[in-house]
């Protein structure tokens, strides 16, 4: 129980009595001694609660800073409280140039602020240069506080995002500096006006991660991360459920953010809605503009030949005599064509044609794997691996539409689908271009059709390493399904956000249940209505109903008739 005053008074007043009553009854010599134990009693109350009185201080003094993960402070100005970090920079050898126009590109969307300083101050050295001719810089980093997590999330993923876009400078959170909030105030003070070494691009409007709206949630607007978008999208639901509507939105919303995106798709269900949006239209009708992919057009790099081997193995279901058969023809494709034109499938089913079996078996074997092939380069819709046209320059203009409903084989689709995934990962990787945030969208269509699933030679899904190296370089994939229980299972492990639209057979239901553990939602989901979804991801279950996207209802054969005249579509 705690003493109030009134207590404390009251022993103080019996303690008194006492020493009174002692005195006068002539323990005089009593006296000091008692008063002197009183008195060490007395002291001990103090001199116990020194030491958590200081670290109670301490703890209120650091309290803020101790809930930092970074060597930041909270700044407050006239303009509001900021997450300040101090910065070092690092440009590196001579020949290294410090743009400040790509820093402010970088920074733009995340709502940060970045200031360079580059000159002396009396008493501080902000700069220093190094025999190779490299330069150190300092700086300071900061985003206007709302969530202090967040905010702190925000300034963590704009370093390896600074650090990307430039060759030669190494941006880094400086863990020793002591950060001085009279410079900053100051700096803000300031407002950059005639500052030249300067560069501010925070964005007033903007405090949160940007984010992909798709509807609303308990009355709220609601939507997506890019960062979640990164992590790609599975959107599953039976027909008529309203899941084109979502990838729909998704794609209207990226592209108002200026992120472009490629649809795959295989029932003509986004001609109107990128016709309108202005984008660009593939199709395998003729007289209109064909974007084809080539599966053999790497077929000089190392090892290239027995990763098409496997894929078309896979897809085609080969013996291990018609794989060997194949492999062979492969090889012998590759080393005639060295130096000249890259070969193409018709090259590859007529090398086939010329192998010599050794055996009866053999016969039988290449007899059979001709059957398999040749559907492959004369089926209806089998031009699109004529050519080769698909590059991310093209693709990082504008959004892109590949109708792939005139592709009547799923084989044939199997294929271009996953040479297509394939090729984009070659080339951002290619240019290292990691991102934290989406560079491109690809939304996959009737996705249980298109992706095959088999595994390589180490035993791993193709599509799951896919899937992981496309996400590291900002390719985002939306794939849009009826069937989860078709889906292979590094696709439904990979995709961070899973979109759920009305299912209700035993078999999907089932495979739901093993990625949501709450009946009562595994049970609402069998009853949605057209346009409700349940969206889960990592960090939270919510029921939402998608806004749809602006969009007029047009006549395809006008849509074509138009298409068919540009010419600003792949040469």
């Amino acid at each position: 129980m705690k003493a109030d005053r009134g207590d404390l008074l009251v022993m103080m007043a019996l303690i008194l009595l006492v020493a009174l009553w002692v005195y006068r009854r002539g323990y005089q010599a009593l006296v000091p001694q008692v008063l002197i134990s009183i008195g060490k009693y007395l002291m001990t109350i103090p001199l116990a609660l020194i030491p958590p009185l200081i670290v109670v201080i301490l703890k209120f003094k650091r309290s803020r800073r101790d809930d930092l993960s970074i060597n930041a402070a909270l700044v407050s100005t006239d303009r509001g409280t900021f997450l300040v970090a101090p910065l070092k920079i690092e440009v590196k050898g001579s020949e290294s140039q410090l743009d400040f126009n790509s820093l402010s590109n970088v920074l733009e969307d995340l709502g940060i602020g970045i200031t360079v300083i580059i000159n002396r101050w009396p008493g501080r050295s902000f700069f220093s240069w190094k025999q190779d001719g490299s330069l150190f810089l300092s700086g300071l980093i900061w985003r206007k506080l709302d969530n202090l997590e967040e905010t702190q999330s925000m300034i963590k993923a704009a370093i390896p995002a600074l650090n990307s876009s430039m060759e030669g400078i190494k941006v880094g959170i400086d863990h020793k500096a002591r950060l001085d909030p009279e410079l900053f105030s100051e700096i803000m003070r300031m407002g950059y006006e005639g500052e030249e070494l300067s560069v501010r691009v925070e964005r007033e409007e903007r405090t949160d991660i940007p984010v992909i709206e798709l509807g609303e949630s308990s009355g709220r607007t609601f939507g997506i991360s890019l960062r979640d978008l990164t992590r790609h999208v599975l959107i599953v639901g039976q027909t008529g459920s309203g899941k084109t509507t979502t990838a729909k939105r998704i794609v209207y919303e990226a592209w108002n953010l200026g992120i472009p995106s490629l649809i795959l798709d295989i029932h003509w269900e986004y001609k109107g809605f990128v016709f309108q949006l202005g984008g660009r239209i593939f199709s395998t009708k003729d007289g209109m503009p064909l974007a084809c992919i080539n599966p053999l057009s790497e077929i000089h790099e190392l090892g290239a030949t027995f990763l098409i081997s496997e894929t078309l193995s896979s897809i085609l279901d080969l013996t291990p005599s018609q794989f060997y058969l194949l492999n062979q023809a492969l090889k012998r494709l590759r080393d005639l064509s060295m130096g000249g034109a890259k070969p193409n499938l018709k090259d590859l089913v007529e090398m086939v044609r010329t192998l010599e079996p050794a055996s009866h078996a053999e016969e039988e074997s290449k007899a059979s794997l001709l059957r398999k092939m040749e559907p492959i380069v004369s089926s209806p819709g089998a031009g699109i691996f004529d050519c080769d046209n698909l590059n991310e320059r093209v693709l990082g203009e504008t959004i892109s539409l590949i109708e792939m409903g005139d592709v009547e084989s799923d084989i044939l689709k199997q294929i271009a689908a996953f040479f297509i995934l394939k090729r984009l990962k070659d080339l951002f990787t290619r240019e290292e271009r990691k991102s934290t945030y989406p560079k491109l969208i690809v939304v996959i269509e009737e996705a249980e059709k298109l992706l095959p699933s088999y595994k390589d030679a180490t035993g791993m899904d193709i599509i799951d390493r896919l899937f992981s190296e496309l996400r590291k370089f900002g390719v985002s994939l939306v794939l849009v399904s009826q069937n989860i229980s078709e889906i292979p299972e590094g696709v439904v492990r990979n995709a961070g956000t899973k979109i759920f639209h009305r299912i209700d057979s035993p078999s999907d239901v089932k495979g739901i249940r093993s990625l949501i553990s709450e009946r009562e939602i595994v049970d609402r989901i069998t009853r949605l209505s057209t346009g409700e979804c349940i969206v889960s991801t990592p960090k939270y279950i919510k029921a939402v109903r998608i806004s749809p996207p602006e969009e007029e209802v047009l006549d395809p054969k006008s849509i074509e008739e138009v298409v068919s005249r540009e010419r600003f579509y792949f040469p």
